[in-house]
Formats: C-alpha cells, structure tokens, sequence
C-alpha cells in the first residue's frame, strides 16, 4: 500500500481501500502512512483519493483519531504537512491547510 501511494498507483489503492477495507491510515515503513506516502511522491490525485472517502467512527474516540490522521508523526516526527513543504508541492499544501482548516476529515 505503501508505495502504491508514493507511485501513484491509485487503482491499486482502490482495491485495498475499497474492497479489502484497508485504511490508508494503516502506519507501514518508518511509521508513515498512505497519506504522508503520496505526498512524499507529489501524488495530488493520490491525497485527494484519500480524502475523497467519508470517514465514520463508533464513538467519539474513534472520530478524535481520524481527525489526527492529518497529524500522524512519522519515524522523524515529521507530517504529511511537513513533507508538503519539503517536497516543495504547492498544490498540496494549500489542500491540506484547506482540511486542517474545515475539519473535513
């Protein structure tokens, strides 16, 4: 799943997401997950993707670690925020701030 997201594999990633019910939440290599992936590899379409889906929880606990989703740390306690700019994907950045800013998760 992983480097479906950094490659921009996202046919792949529909048949995780949606058929084997994997969250692309899921922490893999240095701790970093689909998310933090494709904006590592510039994939806009590919973090779009991902935050096209609606994300329910069964309580409110569940909700409060989806909303974090945006603020999982990796190994090196960076974001995909952070990426955004080290990647130097503007495109990105302003779409992230726009979820950070409107709760949409």
């Amino acid at each position: 799943m992983y480097w479906c997201a950094f490659y921009g594999r996202k046919s792949m990633l529909e048949l995780m997401i949606i058929n084997l019910r994997w969250s692309p939440f899921i922490k893999s290599f240095k701790s970093q997950n689909c998310l933090t992936t494709a904006v590592r590899g510039k994939r806009f379409e590919v973090v779009n993707y991902i935050y096209s889906f609606n994300y329910t929880g069964k309580n409110e606990e569940d909700i409060g670690e989806i909303k974090k989703s945006l603020r999982n740390k990796d190994v090196l306690s960076n974001t995909a925020f952070h990426y955004a700019y080290a990647v130097d994907s503007k495109e990105i950045r302003v779409y992230l701030k726009e979820i950070m800013a409107n709760n949409k998760v």
